[in-house]
Parts: C-alpha cells; sequence; structure tokens
C-alpha cells in the first residue's frame, strides 16, 4: 500500500496541511517541523510517482461545517463568523446540516472526508444518548474538530468552545428571581445535553432560594417555534394560577410561546414573564422585547474558527474545553 500524506502526518504528529505546506513549500511552518518532515520523507524513499500518489490526498484548504439545524438563526450567526474568519486566512467551507439528525450526522462527516476537507468544526448541542460520540473520537485521531457549544471527552484533535449553559442560566434565573419571580416554568427539548444543563440550573437556584422543585414545572419541547406554542398550550390547560415565568432553552421557543401567550390575550410580563435563551438578532424585535441570555454567537463562532486553524498550524490549545462569555439581557418580557 502506498504510503500517503496521512501516514506521514499521522508519524509527525501534525496536521495534513502542514505536510501540504512542506510539500509544496507554499506557507509558513516552523523549522524543525519542517526538517522533521523532510526527514521522514527522505526514510522512506519516496519515488516522484510514489510522491505524486501521496499528493492525490492533500486537502484543498476547505472546512467541513456541521450544524443542527439550518432555519435556527442560533447557527445563520455562528457560520457567518465562521467563515468570516476562514475568508481572512484563504480557507473555504462547505456547510452541512444534519437536522438534529445521528444518521445524518455521520453520512455528511463521511461524504466531507471523501471531498478532503482540513477537518471538522461541529456547531451545536449533542444528545444526551450520543450515538457518534466513538465515531467522532475515530474521526479525530485523523482530522482535527472543534465542538462548538458541546464536549466530548477523549478525542485526540478534538476541542470545545462553548458558553457554560448551566452557570450562565444559574445567573439569569437567580435575576429573575430576584425581581420577585417564584414559580418559574421551564421549555426545552430533554434529550439535548445543553436543556439538561439547564435543569439542573434550575434546581439548583430553586433549592438556593429555598423554593421547591417539582418534575411538572418542565415541559418537553422541541427547538421550534410550533413546540414553543404548543408547550404554552399545555401549560395554560393546567389552569395554573398567575403570575408565573417561563424561562425557555432557545429564543426560538420563547418567541413561539410568546406568541402562543398574546392570542390568549395574556400580559406579558405582568401575567407570564418569559426568558429565552441565544439571543438570536430576532429576540430584541419582538413586542414586548424578549429577555434572554446573550450567547455572544459571533464570538463562539470566530474563537472556533481561530482555534481549528491554530490546530492546522500546529498551534494546539492548551485545554480541550475552552468557555466562552455571555451576558444577560433583561427586556421588556420580563
Amino acid at each position: 500500500m502506498c504510503y500517503t500524506i496521512y501516514d506521514l502526518a499521522k508519524e509527525c504528529q501534525v496536521s495534513v496541511a502542514t505536510v501540504s505546506r512542506v510539500i509544496n513549500n507554499s506557507g509558513p511552518v516552523k523549522e524543525k517541523t519542517r526538517q522533521k518532515i523532510l526527514k521522514l520523507i527522505k526514510e522512506k524513499n519516496y519515488s516522484p510517482n510514489a510522491f505524486a500518489r501521496g499528493l492525490n490526498n492533500i486537502s484543498m484548504k476547505t472546512i467541513g461545517i456541521i450544524i443542527s439545524d439550518i432555519g435556527n438563526p442560533f447557527f445563520a450567526q455562528i457560520v457567518k463568523s465562521i467563515d468570516s474568519i476562514c475568508q481572512k486566512n484563504q480557507y473555504s467551507i462547505i456547510l452541512c446540516s444534519t437536522e438534529n439528525n445521528s444518521k445524518t450526522e455521520r453520512r455528511e462527516i463521511e461524504m466531507l472526508m471523501q471531498k478532503q476537507v482540513e477537518g471538522f468544526i461541529i456547531a451545536g448541542s449533542r444528545p444526551v444518548k450520543d450515538e457518534n460520540a466513538s465515531f467522532l473520537t475515530e474521526v479525530s485521531k485523523k482530522y482535527p474538530i472543534v465542538l462548538i457549544n458541546s464536549f466530548i471527552r477523549g478525542g485526540h484533535k478534538m476541542y470545545s468552545v462553548m458558553v457554560d449553559e448551566k452557570k450562565s442560566t444559574y445567573d439569569a434565573l437567580s435575576l429573575i428571581i430576584s425581581k420577585g419571580h417564584k414559580k418559574i416554568f421551564l421549555l426545552g427539548d430533554t434529550q439535548w445535553k445543553t436543556t439538561v444543563a439547564k435543569i439542573n440550573a434550575l434546581k439548583d437556584v430553586l433549592k438556593d432560594n429555598g423554593l421547591s422543585f417539582d418534575k411538572e414545572q418542565i415541559i418537553n419541547c422541541k427547538y421550534s417555534y410550533s413546540s414553543g406554542m404548543a408547550g404554552v398550550k399545555e401549560l395554560l390547560s393546567r389552569n395554573i394560577p398567575f403570575p408565573y415565568t417561563i424561562f425557555c432553552s432557545s429564543d426560538m421557543i420563547a418567541i413561539g410561546a410568546m406568541k402562543e401567550l398574546l392570542s390568549h390575550g395574556i400580559k406579558i410580563p405582568e401575567e407570564v414573564a418569559i426568558m429565552g435563551y441565544s439571543n438570536t438578532e430576532n429576540s430584541s424585535l419582538t413586542t414586548p422585547s424578549l429577555s434572554t441570555v446573550d450567547q455572544k454567537m459571533h464570538v463562539l463562532g470566530e474563537k472556533a474558527a481561530k482555534i481549528f486553524i491554530d490546530i492546522l498550524d500546529d498551534n494546539y490549545p492548551i485545554n480541550k474545553k475552552m468557555y466562552s462569555d455571555y451576558r444577560i439581557l433583561m427586556r421588556e418580557s420580563t
């Protein structure tokens, strides 16, 4: 079997992109690394033809971007900032959406590997039962992976940049409680780890404020406008006395919930206060404007892209998991 560029990269413990730059003399590489690669090329006794066959495996400065839901404005802002950094560094992107399907995610990653991408930036929460965790860990032995808003233990070249969902939710709920809100419900999709983190934050903040928690305070719903509406319908069917607060795992859920509340003539925030999570662009355009946790998506995207490009240059982060900043935006809905 032909000794390929991937074998070179693996043996030298560098990225395929770095080997490519040495072979083509096309970009900056640390001199020590360059000499290490050249020495191995000589040791392996490459003939021109074998060398050419190895070059067939060189990728074309393209990064695979995997998102969970192309219809979610959260991902639009992240991808925009990723693409901006990539363009500045002469990289192009291929964007794929999994529609929250593990099998689709695996199929798209395998397809992108055939297209010789440099590696992957994968944005979105991971499911509680992550069918692809082992698969991604194996992929990370060969390709760098940067995860946004999720973390998988044990990956070789796998790093994460994320907002601390539990801490940010705890801080937001603490602020809500300080304003006199005692009865709090949470709308979110419990199959995702980010929602589980928010539920744990709710339990902790209620306990720390001497308030009780009941599992009925959690209403399971998908990350969509229609699911937010359905979640509110379920809540209203219980005939719970006003006032109370609804904390939503995403702005999409919150906006759908708000629409349903208003359709019943319910006053926001006097009867029901509502808070979202993410600070997507449309959260400030609602009436009333939506209180939310600002994840600073543009910062998440920029950090992920910069980390990825640093990895391609063999500048590996010290930490596998890196946290990004957030802020609480209290608007008219609370």
